[in-house]
C-alpha cells in the first residue's frame, strides 16, 4: 500500500511538472511582448514601472506586479520569452502544489489524498496553457496562495503580513482579485468577530502590507486617465456565470486556445463525433462534485474547513453576481481569481462523503483526471507537430518565431531594414521583441505591418504567410507587390 500511494504522488507530480516541457511549443501573442518590453525596460533605463502599460477593458490599467517579477527574471537569467515562460510555469505550478499541499494538512489526510487532489489539478487543460504564458497570470498563482494561507487554523499577525502582502501583489496584478480579497477579508472578520485583539492584529498587518506594497500602484492611479470600460454585447446568465469556475477545471469549450484548427486537431485524435459527450461528461463531473464537496464542508466541516467552504460558496456566488453586473464576456482567464473553488470541492467530497460515496469520488477523480491529461500530451504533441495554430489565442509557438526572426536577421545586413508584409494572424509585437533580443538582428530593422506605408529605397520587401494548409507554421517570400 506505501507503494501505491508513493506511486500516485510520483505520478501527480510528474502530471503537474509537464507543465515544464518543451516550453518552446508555449504560445507568444499579443499581450506577452507588451509586458516583456516593458519589464527589459526597467533594466535598460534603471526605473522601475509604477503602472503596466495596459488598460484593462474595465478602462482602468493594471498594476505594476508582473513587470517587477518579469524585470526580476530578467536580470538575473535574460530577456529570452522562453525563459520568462518557465519563470511564470514554475509559480503557477508551486502554488498549485502549495493549494494541494494546504488542503491536505486542512483535512489531516495523506499522500494518496494529496496525490488524487494535486493530479485533478494538475489535468485541468486551461491550468497547463495558462501557466505557459508570459502573460499575467499573477491573480492565478496568488489567489490559490491565498486561499492555502486561509486553510490555517489560527490566526495571527504574521500570517496577516503574507496574506496581505500576496493579496497585494494580487490587487497590483489585477483588479479581478478585488471580489476575492474582500470576500477573505469578511469572511475572517465574521468568523474572528469574538477575538477582537486576535483579529486587529491580523487585520492590521494584512491591511498594512496590501497598501504598503501598493504605493507605487497607487501613485500611478493618481495621475493615469480612466477610459470608458467595454461591456459585452452576449447576454448571459447566473447559471452560466456560475459555471465558468467548473470549466476552467474541465474540458468545457477548450476549442477557445485552437481557434479554425480544433476540427483539425480533434480528427487527429478521431473524436470529432464523441468530443461533445466527453466535454459536457467533464463539465458536469467537476461542477457536481464541487457542488456536493462545498456544501459538506459547510455542513459538516470543522472551524477551518467551513470557513474554506464559506469562501468558495461566497467566490462562486459573488463572481457570477459581479460578472454578470460588469457585463463582462465569458473570456476564461477571468477565472484566474476563481479556479482554485473546483479543487476545493473535490477535496471536500473526498473527506466527508460516506466511505463507499468517497471510493467512488476518488475512482472519479483519476479517471476524469486521467483522461483530461491524457487530452492535455495530445495537444501538445499537435502543437508541436503543426507548430501551433492560425488562431490569435495560440499561434505558432515561441520558438518557432524566434527561428523565423534569427533566419531573416541572418540573411540581411547591419544598418538594413526588412519591410514584412503581415498576411498571418501573428501580432507584430511578438515578432518586433523577439528582433530586439536577438543578436543576429543588432544594427537591423525589422517592420511588421498589415497595410505598409511607402519603403525607403533599399528596404528589402518580403512577406510574411503560413507555410501549409493547417497549422501555424510560418513562412516568409520576397514581396514585389509592397509599394
Amino acid at each position: 500500500m506505501r507503494a501505491a500511494r508513493l506511486a500516485a504522488v510520483a505520478l501527480a507530480l510528474a502530471m503537474l511538472g509537464y507543465r515544464l516541457v518543451g516550453l518552446g511549443d508555449a504560445p507568444f501573442v499579443r499581450d506577452e511582448p507588451f509586458f516583456l518590453e516593458a519589464a527589459r525596460q526597467q533594466l535598460l533605463t534603471g526605473h522601475w514601472v509604477l503602472g503596466s502599460p495596459i488598460v484593462g477593458g474595465q478602462g482602468i490599467p493594471y498594476g505594476p506586479s508582473v513587470m517587477w517579477f518579469y524585470g526580476a527574471v530578467q536580470r538575473v537569467l535574460g530577456p529570452s520569452p522562453v525563459v520568462c515562460i518557465g519563470a511564470m510555469c514554475l509559480l503557477c505550478s508551486l502554488a498549485s502544489l502549495a493549494l494541494a499541499w494546504a488542503l491536505t494538512r486542512l483535512f489531516r489526510r495523506g499522500p494518496f489524498f494529496f496525490a488524487t487532489v494535486l493530479a485533478f489539478i494538475a489535468s485541468s487543460p486551461y491550468g497547463f496553457f495558462w501557466s505557459r504564458f508570459a502573460w499575467d497570470q499573477l491573480v492565478f498563482a496568488l489567489s490559490a496562495l491565498a486561499v492555502a494561507l486561509c486553510c490555517a487554523r489560527t490566526i495571527s499577525w504574521q500570517r496577516g503580513l503574507v496574506l496581505g502582502l500576496v493579496l497585494g501583489l494580487a490587487i497590483s496584478s489585477h483588479l479581478m482579485v478585488a471580489p476575492l480579497v474582500l470576500l477573505i477579508g469578511l469572511i475572517l472578520a465574521v468568523e474572528h468577530r469574538r477575538e477582537v485583539g486576535a483579529l486587529v492584529r491580523f487585520g492590521g498587518a494584512t491591511l498594512a502590507a496590501a497598501v504598503l506594497v501598493n504605493v507605487p500602484y497607487l501613485i500611478f492611479l493618481s495621475r493615469a486617465t480612466v477610459s470608458a470600460g467595454v461591456a459585452s454585447e452576449e447576454s448571459h446568465g447566473l447559471l452560466v456565470r456560475a459555471l465558468q469556475p467548473a470549466r476552467a477545471a474541465s474540458l468545457w469549450h477548450i476549442e477557445y486556445f485552437f481557434d479554425r484548427d480544433w476540427p483539425h486537431l480533434l480528427a487527429s485524435l478521431g473524436l470529432e463525433r464523441s468530443w461533445a459527450p466527453i466535454a459536457v461528461v467533464s463539465l458536469v463531473m467537476c461542477a457536481a462534485l464541487a457542488l456536493l464537496g462545498i456544501i459538506v464542508l459547510i455542513v459538516r466541516g470543522e472551524r477551518n474547513e467551513r470557513r474554506v467552504g464559506l469562501l468558495a460558496a461566497a467566490t462562486a456566488c459573488g463572481y457570477a453576481l459581479f460578472y454578470a453586473t460588469k457585463l463582462l464576456p465569458l473570456e476564461p482567464h477571468y477565472q484566474f481569481a476563481t479556479w482554485w473553488l473546483v479543487p476545493v470541492g473535490v477535496a471536500g467530497a473526498l473527506v466527508f462523503l460516506p466511505a463507499r460515496a468517497a471510493q467512488l469520488a476518488h475512482a472519479v477523480v483519476w479517471v476524469l483526471a486521467l483522461g483530461q491529461m491524457a487530452f492535455i500530451v495530445a495537444a501538445t504533441r499537435y502543437v508541436h507537430a503543426e507548430a501551433g495554430t492560425r488562431g490569435v489565442h495560440y499561434g505558432p509557438p515561441v520558438a518557432h518565431q524566434a527561428a523565423l526572426v534569427r533566419d531573416l536577421c541572418a540573411g540581411v545586413g547591419p544598418g538594413e531594414t526588412m519591410v514584412i508584409f503581415n498576411q498571418t494572424n501573428v501580432f507584430r509585437g511578438s515578432l518586433e521583441y523577439l528582433s530586439h533580443i536577438e543578436p543576429r538582428c543588432a544594427d537591423r530593422t525589422l517592420r511588421l505591418c498589415r497595410a505598409c506605408p511607402p519603403t525607403q529605397a533599399g528596404a528589402r520587401r518580403l512577406q510574411l504567410s503560413y507555410r501549409g494548409v493547417t497549422g501555424g507554421a510560418l513562412t516568409v517570400t520576397e514581396a514585389t507587390s509592397i509599394p
